[in-house]
């Protein structure tokens, strides 16, 4: 998002630009159907659609309607373009998933071999996960294993279950482990009274990170007041949109965009910007690319109010300047390619 190294912790799924209509399934998530001619019915599970692939299928070539789960676990889809419609029926009860002997004790990541039985119905399979009853995460290119990732040292429940023809597999498989997991550390060498003054929206923090090993990629994070945690960049904290006054920053770090030390530091500052620096900042957003940042723009520097009017004056002279002298340059080119 035009550098500010955002991460945004949000539940929303982008839907098809042809959708039509959403429907629930008991088993979890939804089916996701689409205007007739578009892109095929999919399924909506764990923050991600999972497209129905039906060639190779008495279904291929047919609008699929409508799909129903039944209480056994079967799948049932309404299928055809003109009237009548037909029902096809795909037993998807008679497929489990099995993960064989796993160990008691792992590490942070665990990597699982996932057997499908009758061999011949294991294609086109994408494979879920959770932890202890919590959000599915979605496999699709899993090629018959899954690999999991555990937060924090515990013990874990892990359900491992699978998606064919936007069906979920009734007969899926789950363990127990115990998993000894290594965190980053959040190091801070802050030597200043707190609270800290800062007075330009760009800060670097006295705060580092401490890897758990040396060949894994790390990040540190950023947030105020419980907010979304935000990526600290080249330049530091970017707090444009942070209000004047005394805050306290939690910082964290974290390890290939997941594992997370688990007790963040915190800095007490007192953020007194300059609001020349201020008014510049959102005036350049005014020319961004992005619609959001530009409206957010727009937004910040009419909170700003009597502070930022001098500086959008001058700022507004310089352009008008400019333009008389773009429009100048204008007449004179075009005076010199008639003489050629």
């Amino acid at each position: 998002m035009d550098g500010y190294g955002v991460r945004e912790e949000y539940d929303h799924v982008e839907l098809p630009k042809y959708f039509e209509r959403l429907s629930p399934a008991p088993s979890g998530g939804a089916w996701v159907f689409n205007s007739s001619g578009s892109t095929q019915a999919g399924r909506l599970f764990g923050n991600r659609i999972i497209y129905l692939d039906v060639k190779g299928t008495p279904l291929g070539g047919k609008r699929i309607n409508d799909i129903k789960e039944d209480a056994g676990g079967d799948l049932w889809f309404l299928a055809g373009r003109e009237q009548p419609n037909l029902a096809y029926h795909y037993r998807l009860s008679s497929l489990k998933l099995d993960v064989g002997t796993v160990p008691k004790k792992c590490g942070r990541r665990l990597e699982c071999s996932v057997a499908v039985t009758p061999r011949r119905m294991a294609g086109g399979i994408a494979f879920l996960s959770r932890l202890n009853g919590g959000e599915w995460t979605v496999h699709e290119d899993s090629e018959g294993s899954v690999a999991l990732r555990f937060p924090q040292s515990g013990e874990y429940r892990c359900d491992i279950a699978g998606i064919k023809l936007s069906g979920k597999i009734k007969n899926s498989a789950s363990f127990d482990i115990v998993a000894e997991v290594s965190l980053p550390e959040t190091v801070v060498s802050a030597t200043e009274q707190e609270p800290i003054l800062v007075d330009s929206i760009e800060w670097i923090p006295p705060v580092s990170i401490q890897k758990s090993r040396d060949d894994v990629s790390a990040a540190l994070l950023w947030r105020t007041g419980g907010s979304y945690w935000r990526e600290v960049t080249e330049n530091g904290l970017i707090m444009a949109d942070v209000e004047p006054g005394v805050h306290a920053i939690e910082f964290a770090a974290e390890e290939e965009g997941f594992w997370r030390d688990q007790s963040p530091a915190s800095i007490k500052i007192r953020f007194e910007p300059d609001y020349e620096k201020l008014a510049n900042f959102y005036i350049s957003g005014l020319l961004s690319d992005d619609n959001n940042r530009r409206a957010n723009a727009r937004k910040k520097l009419l909170e700003l109010g009597d502070k930022g009017v001098p500086t959008i004056k001058r700022k507004l002279f310089e352009a008008e300047r400019s333009g008389q002298i773009i429009n100048e340059l204008r007449r004179i080119l075009n005076t010199l390619s008639q003489q050629e």
